[in-house]
């Protein structure tokens, strides 16, 4: 799932899931999914992986598909491990804003403030956002609880 900020092509988040963690400590950890998180700000990129459970990035599309639908004009989340946060809200004129905030393990190597999280602000059309949810769906879909 790949955001392009309409409104700064050079502003980019993006989660791929890579597949199922290979580190599982309880039988609770079978579900977990080893994530790469991607940030390109002006020139500036950078990539982090970090786990996330299979209901985490479920709980994400669909709020995102809340969003789109409209069924909700405002969505907050937070996953504390890895550190990444999202809020988002519809816009006039079918467009999207979303708050990223990315602290601990996925705060970008060129960060001036790498103690502080740092925010990504993020400007949708609702295609934009259409696709995303289309591309986050298929990687779920590859990925199901087991």
């Amino acid at each position: 799932m790949k955001f392009i900020s309409s409104s700064d092509s050079t502003a980019t988040f993006e989660l791929a899931i890579l597949g199922y963690s290979t580190i599982t400590k309880t039988w609770r950890d079978r579900n977990r999914l080893q994530c790469q998180f991607s940030t390109l700000w002006g020139q500036k990129s950078d990539s982090h992986s970090a786990p996330l459970q299979t209901w985490e990035v479920r709980r994400l599309l669909s709020g995102l598909q809340l969003l789109w639908t409209k069924a909700t004009n405002h969505l907050t989340l937070t996953f504390s491990e890895p550190g990444l946060s999202l809020d988002a809200k519809v816009l006039p004129n079918d467009a999207f804003r979303l708050q990223i905030q990315l602290e601990h393990d996925l705060t970008p190597s060129w960060h001036k403030y790498p103690d502080f999280p740092m925010e990504m602000d993020i400007f949708l059309s609702r295609d934009q956002l259409q696709e995303a949810i289309q591309e986050l769906a298929c990687q779920v879909d590859s990925y199901p609880e087991r």
